[in-house]
Parts: structure tokens; C-alpha cells; sequence
């Protein structure tokens, strides 16, 4: 793996993983909220919320990340593969 196809690769990689990291992320960004609720922590609620936002976001478009990151590495391995068989 070289160049295009390497970028790609660690693309679809860290697409991957940050989808899977925010099936745990969810709930621990409730449980923070919750205990910053519980302790009258302004700053942990703001991040908490915060964080929960973002992961919420992930999921509702991981389809659309995932597909698109998929597609552009595959594109590319396709694309290297030719290259290297014209040769």
C-alpha cells in the first residue's frame, strides 16, 4: 500500500472504528450528563451534551460515511490494481 491507496485505507479505517466507538460513546456521554446534573456541574453537562450531539450525529450519517469512505478506498485499490497490471 502506497500513496492514494494507503490514505484510503487508514480513511476507511478511522470511519470504521469511529462508528463502533459511538455505540459506547452514547451512553457514556448520558451517564456524565447525569452526573453532572447530579453535581451541579455546568462544565461536565456542556461537554457531556456536547459530545452527545456529535456522537448522535455520527450515527444518524454513519451510512452516508461509511459508504463514501468504503467507496473512495475501493475506487482506489481498483484504480492501483489497474495500474499495476498495465505495467
Amino acid at each position: 500500500y502506497e500513496g492514494l491507496v494507503k490514505t484510503q485505507n487508514i480513511r476507511y479505517g478511522f470511519t470504521r472504528n469511529l462508528i463502533g466507538a459511538t455505540f459506547l460513546g452514547v451512553p457514556f456521554s448520558i451517564m456524565t450528563a447525569i452526573v453532572g446534573i447530579l453535581s451541579s456541574s455546568i462544565t461536565l453537562i456542556i461537554l457531556s451534551t456536547g459530545t452527545l450531539v456529535l456522537y448522535s450525529v455520527i450515527l444518524i450519517f454513519k451510512k452516508h460515511l461509511l459508504h463514501e469512505a468504503a467507496e473512495s478506498y475501493a475506487k482506489e485499490l481498483f484504480a492501483n490494481f489497474l495500474k499495476d497490471t498495465i505495467k
